[in-house]
């Protein structure tokens, strides 16, 4: 038997090689845990990320445009394993080009001096408004992200 930790801000699952993989059931919270030592405990950051794109993307007139959008998201308690399962360590790559498609699509419609002026506000509560759309319909709910 051997002892695994999951710190503070951090949940766990148990991946079991020879007992049926990833248990998406249970998870772990922070706590130090005695399990067989052929199998592991995975953990993820649960805890609010934030992650800041910069990006140039042509407006409606063709006007190429410098932007800079920071996004704030995290795992869902309970959902580490679901997430695991689909994008691995990496759904990072997963949010980032959810969100370099949504500045393109969102900037792409207004005129540069929208952008830069009047319609910021408008500007980034679509942007999160596409967000949350495209992580609930991809199932990105049930693998565990939030916006």
């Amino acid at each position: 038997m051997s002892w695994m930790d999951v710190d503070p801000g951090e949940e766990g699952f148990a991946y079991r090689p020879y007992g049926g993989g990833v248990d998406v059931e249970s998870s772990y919270t922070e706590g130090t845990y005695f399990i067989p030592p052929w199998n592991d405990i995975i953990t993820y950051n649960i805890l609010q990320q934030s992650k800041s794109y910069e990006s140039t993307v042509m407006d409606v007139n063709g006007t190429d445009i410098s932007v800079e959008v920071a996004v704030n998201f995290s795992v869902k308690k309970g959902n580490a394993a679901k997430l695991h399962l689909k994008h691995g360590v990496g759904y990072i790559q997963f949010i980032d080009d959810k969100v370099k498609g949504a500045i393109k699509d969102v900037v792409g419609r207004y005129t540069y001096q929208e952008v830069y002026s009047s319609k910021r506000e408008a500007l980034e509560g679509e942007i999160e408004e596409i967000l949350i759309c495209l992580l609930y319909t991809s199932d990105a709910a049930d693998e565990g992200l939030g916006v």
